[in-house]
């Protein structure tokens, strides 16, 4: 103990010269400094789409453009599927997403301008709404039970088989541009045809919607330290990892990830690898949105601990985390927008007394979010 004394005395005693020091300092600013300049000369990087998936994405999508399947584009089916799709989008657009957008930009400014990773389970393919809450957001990590699929191959089609494959993706989009979600008895029968199979066309579709230039899509999964990897189409329990870049943002590399997952307590061993996965991330907000209610129920606790635990904040209607967890006002910011009556009758049991009479003094929002209409959003932020 003596000798661990004496040279902690000398270390010390040399570390704290004043002239030493300093110029420890000034050599250490200085470094730092021209690592700094290093870097901000330095070019960034510069994403390019992949032709052959973004032009794809955009044939699902509806959108001209690109060169890879010309003759499709030039089928008159596929023109009326456009003129189609663009109205109707525009429609969702106006109704929906710009309303929510608007929203968001107002009210969550400081989420938006601080989140990496926007957390999304019992999703579907719901990138929509994904996007529009925090468009800049690095990751979007999803979750739901419909199958992940494949995307559709479009070569050497005719024209009726084509004109059947924009048809089935037309109507699994149906729904969510409708209510602003995805209703799940539907989803069983439209993400399980021959034609259209899962949720990546329906990605591939938003995405080319929202502007979105696809520059990579492969097969991934959690692997048994709790990390994303890549892997096969034929691995048990793969998801997708589709990366992509905006107009005017090449440089800002963005990826969606979805995984088809049981994410009930019974599916434990998954449950443990999620856990572990999100531990480890930072800077992450939570989207939750007509979620049938599940964290209301105990064998859904996992994935309401995982939120609860490691989220910085969460935006969600009244089917998520029930209200009563977040009766620590020293442990969570609370600001509560919409009208609150009741759920819809599927759901009347999940009535929340204390959240309607918290939501009296709820800020008034102008647009659909969740299965209410009026609807209703809780933002909950964890307290430094």
């Amino acid at each position: 103990m003596v000798l661990l004394a004496l040279v902690l005395m000398s270390v010390w005693s040399c570390s704290n010269d004043p002239k030493q020091n300093g110029e420890t300092k000034a050599a250490d600013n200085n470094a730092k400094a021209g690592q700094d300049s290093l870097e901000a000369n330095q070019p960034k990087a510069i994403y390019k789409a992949n032709p052959a998936l973004n032009d794809l994405a955009r044939i699902i999508g509806g959108v001209s453009g690109g060169n890879q399947f010309t003759e499709i584009q030039n089928y008159a089916t596929f023109q009326n599927y456009a003129k189609d799709i663009e109205k109707r989008f525009a429609s969702f657009e106006s109704r929906m997403l710009s309303k929510f957008g608007k929203w968001s930009s107002e009210e969550l400014k400081d989420l938006g301008d601080n989140t990496k990773n926007l957390f999304y389970p019992f999703s579907g393919p719901d990138i929509a709404y994904a996007f529009t809450l925090f468009p800049d957001a690095e990751n979007y990590f999803m979750l739901g039970l419909e199958p992940v699929g494949a995307a559709p191959n479009l070569a050497n089609k005719s024209e009726a088989e084509v004109d059947e494959i924009l048809k089935s993706v037309s109507y699994s989009v149906r729904d969510n541009m409708n209510y602003s979600f995805f209703i799940t008895k539907n989803m069983k029968t439209d993400f399980s045809s021959e034609l259209v199979k899962g949720t990546i066309p329906v990605l591939l579709f938003y995405m080319a919607n929202l502007g979105h230039e696809i520059v990579d899509l492969k097969y991934v999964k959690l692997n048994s330290s709790g990390e994303i990897e890549t892997t096969t189409q034929q691995d048990a329990g793969a998801g997708v990892r589709i990366s992509f870049v905006r107009s005017g943002k090449e440089t800002q590399l963005q990826h969606v990830y979805y995984f088809s997952k049981d994410i009930s307590n019974a599916n434990g061993g998954f449950m443990e690898l999620l856990t572990t996965y999100c531990s480890n991330l930072t800077n992450v907000s939570t989207l939750v949105k007509s979620s049938s209610y599940c964290m209301h129920e105990e064998k859904f606790s996992t994935i309401r601990g995982i939120i609860l635990d490691h989220t910085d904040a969460l935006i969600q209607d009244d089917t998520g985390v029930p209200f009563k967890f977040f009766n620590d006002a020293e442990k969570w910011d609370i600001r509560l927008y919409g009208k609150y009556t009741s759920p819809i009758s599927i759901f009347a049991s999940k009535a929340q007394a204390d959240f309607r009479e918290s939501m009296k003094s709820a800020k008034p929002i102008d647009f659909k979010f969740g299965y209410n209409t009026p609807s209703n959003i809780t933002v909950a932020r964890r307290r430094q």
